[in-house]
């Protein structure tokens, strides 16, 4: 009697986790645990499996309302740390936003099981119930479903001015030897890694009936990832070489519920200086502060601007900070380089700005009612930026330190310098670097710029604090591991309230790595590249190729219809 209940519990329970939307359910968790912060990555190799058994034999409305559930658990779970910004904003807009943005991301999933299901059907594919046919159709299956993947988070990174956070292939950013090729691909093309072998082990698993046929479909997917991982750790065999730096990164880690407040400004300012003062001695080519590490136009603030110069003076090292600048009744986030003897050698405004974070569009801002309009507009309204600056790091002559606790000096030719700071020569043969500001590093497309107008090494500098606590400042520094790689520059990730380090060219980090609330600095090293890596050139070939074919796909799906109607 009791072997019968529990048989007939199991049964039950089987039942329930067989269900179509279980399985996709459990799609979409496991992709949230292949990402930061679970960093289960191997999770990610076999995420999609269980969408793509279960969409085959369901129809296209119910393989798009799959989709749609995997792709709830899957955005939901990546982006909840939008509504935990409550503290600075209304926690029914913050819930709001996020659930918006979830269900906006979701449509892609659920485009992707239907553009899959319906693609196969409409390809000229023999029908024939031969050998080679049937393998013919694995494979277009196999190949198929990455192709469509990765042309949807192509589109996803530029359509409404861009999302790309949390891209299935940003689940291997510690996974070295995988993803090494992105030098070629990028990180969409480790996508498309990914997405190919979990369509492989579904299709392997839906003919496990005709086994033979399943090995033969999944050799070439095989093949692939054992080039791969072979290439990859071949790469990270090599040691570094060339010219290099000596850098040294402070954080800050100024809670961000304290950086905006006025009565602060001056301890925050004091704490950068006084734990910048601790590298004397240490013989530097550069100091990095984060974003807008001080709340304020520094340049503006004679006392504090002289008192920063007189620490690069006293450091004998060039500064890059971080400021909110007022520039032609204009606001920027900008970032600027101070010359070891004080001087401006460089400026650079934040192009890529975050949508209702940093600026509220135009057209949107005039629409919406005046308490709505305050709330939803960021700490900042900031204007764009147009220009990729290359920072140029002279070797000029050390020149005799200011005096300590000198608050005079007059800043106007510094202030007047902005206009033209490039006037300056340098060696055509010295160090220059490019500088992306937080949300930016998310666009590899927009980071190679940098790098193909001749960045040596580059750097992001960001402002996590507004997400301590989650999983965000993760997400956001794994970026940094795939931008070093995709070309084939070392980079220094300077974040106040989340991970700092300096990455190598291979993706690998620094052995010491600050994180909030760690009042502390880095030191290392960071080499110069003169390499021009194949994505550095040709950028996301990969992934726009893909875009053509899933256009080819969504014709003959138009075509069909037109011809069935």
């Amino acid at each position: 009697m009791v072997n019968r209940e529990l048989n007939g519990w199991r049964v039950s329970l089987f039942q329930i986790f067989v269900k179509p939307w279980m399985l996709a359910i459990l799609s979409g968790i496991f992709l949230v645990l292949s990402l930061p912060s679970f960093n289960l990555s191997f999770l990610a190799w076999i995420a999609l499996v269980p969408l793509l058994i279960v969409i085959q034999n369901v129809s296209v409305k119910t393989a798009f309302g799959l989709g749609l559930v995997t792709g709830i658990f899957y955005f939901l779970g990546m982006t909840y740390w939008i509504i935990p910004l409550a503290p600075y904003a209304n926690i029914a807009i913050t819930t709001f936003a996020a659930l918006l943005l979830t269900g906006y991301l979701c449509v892609y999933v659920g485009c992707f099981v239907v553009l899959l299901k319906v693609g196969i059907t409409v390809l000229p594919l023999s029908k024939k119930d031969a050998p080679m046919a049937k393998l013919q159709f694995d494979l277009v299956f196999i190949f198929l479903a990455p192709i469509i993947w990765t042309a949807l988070e192509l589109i996803r990174s530029w359509l409404l001015t861009g999302f790309p956070w949390g891209s299935i292939g940003y689940s291997q950013w510690n996974n070295l030897p995988a993803i090494q090729i992105a030098s070629s691909v990028g990180v969409y093309g480790i996508s498309f890694i990914v997405v190919l072998v979990n369509a492989a082990i579904a299709r392997f698993i839906l003919v496990l009936s005709e086994w033979r046929r399943g090995l033969y479909a999944v050799i070439l997917p095989a093949v692939i990832l054992i080039a791969i991982f072979t290439y990859g750790f071949i790469q990270l065999a090599q040691s570094p070489s060339g010219q290099k730096l000596k850098i040294a990164i402070v954080p800050g880690n100024i809670p961000q519920m304290e950086k905006w407040k006025g009565d602060n400004l001056n301890s925050i300012f004091n704490k950068y200086v006084k734990t910048t003062e601790r590298l004397a001695g240490e013989k530097l080519d550069l100091i990095v502060w984060p974003e807008t590490c001080i709340p304020a136009n520094l340049l503006i603030h004679p006392m504090m601007f002289n008192e920063v110069k007189s620490t690069t003076q006293l450091l004998q090292a060039p500064l890059l900070f971080g400021i909110p600048y007022y520039d032609d009744n204009k606001i920027y986030n900008a970032v600027f380089l101070l010359s070891s003897d004080g001087a401006i050698l460089g400026k650079y405004y934040k192009i890529h700005l975050v949508p209702f974070g940093e600026y509220t569009p135009h057209i949107l801002k005039q629409m919406l009612p005046e308490a709505i309009r305050e709330k939803v507009i960021g700490v900042m309204d900031f204007d764009k930026g147009e220009t990729f600056t290359l920072f140029p790091l002279p070797s000029a002559p050390p020149s005799p330190p200011r005096q300590r606790g000198g608050w005079g000096g007059d800043i106007r030719a510094d202030v007047g310098s902005l206009r033209n700071p490039s006037a300056a020569t340098f060696p055509t043969d010295s160090p220059k670097f490019g500088i992306v500001i937080c949300f930016e590093s998310a666009f590899p497309g927009f980071f190679r710029k940098f790098v193909k107008s001749g960045a040596n090494f580059m750097g992001v500098v960001t402002n996590d604090a507004w997400f301590t606590g989650t999983a965000a400042p993760e997400q956001h520094f794994t970026m940094s591991v795939f931008r070093a790689i995709e070309n084939r520059v070392s980079l220094f990730h300077a974040a106040n309230g989340g991970i700092s380090a300096i990455i190598d060219r291979f993706g690998q980090i620094s052995p010491k790595v600050v994180k909030y609330p760690e009042n502390d600095f880095i030191i290392g090293e960071i080499y110069l590249s003169q390499e021009k890596t194949f994505y550095t050139r040709h950028g996301d070939w990969l992934p726009q190729l893909c875009l053509l074919l899933t256009g080819g796909v969504v014709l003959l799906i138009a075509i069909t219809l037109m011809r069935e109607t």
